[in-house]
């Protein structure tokens, strides 16, 4: 068996066929409490390219309720490239008709096109074997630029639009986009390069499916930001992923009179250490939204 690197990440993201998988049955997760809790360590990295753990503890939690807010507007996106292997992505709901997700996860890498639509497979807020608002199929892909290709994968340029058929507004909602009421700095979907605090002292939350806990349930961490990279076009933090999570939401949690949820970007891979004032840290790493990607969004939202 080929050992080389590209191989290897081919073999983690693989996913057996449905019957064959073990569903991981975790403990309790009391969302609310993950995404308002304020204690924060930097850890030292643990140097491992197949994982996308900082530091030595996973501090991922499942969610056992995925029709929670903001937990139903999140897919599980499955793909089939034309090797025949399947693979697993996230996205989530920004309208009513569309979806935000990484580019790789409609992108086959083999044949360097779109992967068709017939083989991309969307299922709001799975848990498991539970698909509550069903699964489809997408009508429509826009990818970040036209001549799209592998070279963009875990890039700045890495993110994409799917849009469905079905109108999910009446049951599954959405990340939505509204000024926020107190400091006008951007909208729920973030509509300026501000963020509501300094980059250094904000905690996000990143939510998606990762492949190595079944592939079928949503994991969610929360942790601190840590800088910007890429001309202030990627955001990266110290929060815990795996392969599968990416294209799932980065957000930040602010008292409902300062806006509620905010959308700052589209997790799309782990990133190489960085020097932190305790040392060197490993961190993960986002598209952030900036007006870039809104003015992309608000191109192709339905």
């Amino acid at each position: 068996m080929c050992q080389c690197q590209k191989c290897k990440d081919e073999q983690q993201m693989e996913l057996l066929p449905e019957f064959e998988m073990l569903l991981s049955g975790e403990s309790s997760y009391n969302y609310r409490t993950a995404e308002i809790n304020n204690e924060y360590n930097y850890r030292q990295a643990e140097i491992n390219d197949e994982l996308e753990i900082v530091g030595t503890t996973d501090s991922r939690v499942k969610i056992n309720d995925t029709n929670a807010t903001p937990f139903r507007y999140i897919c599980q996106i499955l793909f089939q490239k034309n090797n025949g292997k399947w693979f697993v992505g996230t996205g989530f709901f920004i309208g009513p008709r569309t979806i935000l997700t990484a580019g790789h996860n409609i992108w086959d890498d083999g044949t360097d096109e779109n992967v068709p639509y017939s083989k991309i497979f969307i299922s709001p807020a799975r848990n498991g074997d539970s698909k509550p608002f069903g699964t489809v199929n997408p009508v429509n892909v826009v990818t970040s630029y036209p001549g799209y290709s592998k070279a963009a994968f875990s890039s700045e340029n890495d993110y994409a639009i799917i849009h469905v058929a079905n109108n999910f507004s009446n049951t599954t909602g959405y990340f939505g986009k509204g000024i926020w009421a107190k400091d006008n700095l951007g909208s729920k979907i973030l509509a300026t390069g501000k963020l509501p605090l300094p980059v250094n002292q904000m905690k996000l939350n990143v939510c998606g499916y990762p492949t190595d806990k079944g592939a079928h349930f949503q994991y969610s961490s929360y942790n601190q930001a840590f800088s910007f990279i890429s001309n202030g076009n990627v955001l990266t933090y110290l929060i815990d992923t795996f392969k599968g999570q990416s294209g799932g939401p980065v957000w930040v949690k602010r008292d409902a009179s300062l806006g509620g949820r905010v959308v700052v970007g589209i997790h799309i891979a782990k990133g190489p250490a960085a020097s932190s004032p305790v040392g060197t840290v490993d961190y993960n790493k986002a598209i952030f939204i900036n007006n870039k990607i809104l003015a992309f969004i608000k191109a192709n939202l339905k």
